[in-house]
């Protein structure tokens, strides 16, 4: 299958890491496509991170038109591990760097990011009845997923790897590294089959694999150091009425939506009319705002 539609040569753009904007520049936000040669002004570049960073979800005056879906989350405690799903709520770009997700959290101590991160994951794990860990399916081949992730297009937008298994980035690839430990048993592998459910932009082509086929290659991309998920529990009522607040508060709903009336209404920032450039998220340290850990070229 070939990635290179007409949607990805639009949305599958990557900026570029020279100079940092903070201490990290390896932080900031991956779209994968703009360090291979385009033919995107600067102007044109900024309107797709608008688009891929969802900035018009919060801002009024920006065209949302074509603006990336956050992933669904209502089913989030099924598939993901819980501690997992802490990890990278309190620091998104430190477990997964290079992901678009931001740090809502990023003016907070360590330990009230442990503690409103723990909130809200048990409030997303209370969504729906816990299921317990499916029999472990036999592992697919990682030889032939090997195969498969150098051969059907991954590495259009993933770090190939070398014959280790490490991966050999380069600007612009966005990192697999975070697998092991992310997904519940055979999670990954139904993702590969369908990311379409979760994630229903399309950045995350479906790639028409079989099921022997995504075995294979969640079995390569997780390698032989998963962690396995623990036994889910149910959150107590406390537990998720203290995580919803903070998932309101932290006006999450503007860009994850669930199932839950409460959580309709999500705020709005200055419109684009106001912005201030050196403030609010495109400040050096956003601390009340989400912070994206932007580039230097990003931000300008």
């Amino acid at each position: 299958m070939n990635c290179r539609t007409p949607l990805f040569s639009a949305i599958l753009l990557a900026m570029s890491t020279c100079g940092s904007h903070g201490a990290e520049a390896i932080a900031a936000p991956v779209v994968p496509g703009l360090s291979a040669h385009h033919p995107l002004n600067e102007r044109q570049i900024g309107g797709v991170l608008i688009s891929e960073l969802r900035c018009a979800a919060c801002h009024e005056g920006m065209n949302g038109d074509g603006m990336k879906a956050a992933p669904d989350l209502r089913k989030v405690g099924a598939r993901l591990n819980p501690a997992y799903l802490q990890r990278f709520i309190a620091d998104p770009s430190g477990v997964h760097p290079g992901t678009t997700m931001p740090s809502v959290l990023a003016g907070e101590s360590e330990e009230s990011r442990r503690t409103i991160s723990a909130e809200i994951s048990q409030y997303l794990l209370s969504l729906q009845e816990p299921t317990p860990l499916p029999e472990k399916a036999a592992p697919g081949n990682a030889s032939t997923g090997r195969e498969l992730f150098h051969g059907i297009g991954c590495i259009a937008c993933h770090s190939p790897r070398d014959d280790a298994g490490k991966e050999t980035s380069s600007t612009g690839d966005l990192s697999l590294a975070h697998l092991p430990g992310k997904y519940r048993s055979n999670e990954l592998a139904a993702f590969l089959l369908d990311p379409l459910k979760v994630r229903p932009s399309g950045r995350m082509p479906n790639m028409s694999l079989t099921k022997e086929e995504a075995a294979c290659l969640a079995s390569y991309l997780q390698g032989e150091t998963s962690i396995p998920a623990p036994e889910p529990k149910r959150p107590t009522p406390e537990e998720a009425s203290a995580g919803k607040l903070a998932f309101k508060k932290l006006n999450c709903a503007a860009c994850h939506q669930l199932d839950d009336s409460d959580l309709s209404a999500a705020r709005t920032g200055p419109p684009l009319s106001k912005l201030d450039p050196l403030r609010g998220c495109l400040s050096d340290h956003p601390k009340t705002a989400p912070d994206f850990h932007l580039s230097v070229t990003q931000v300008k």
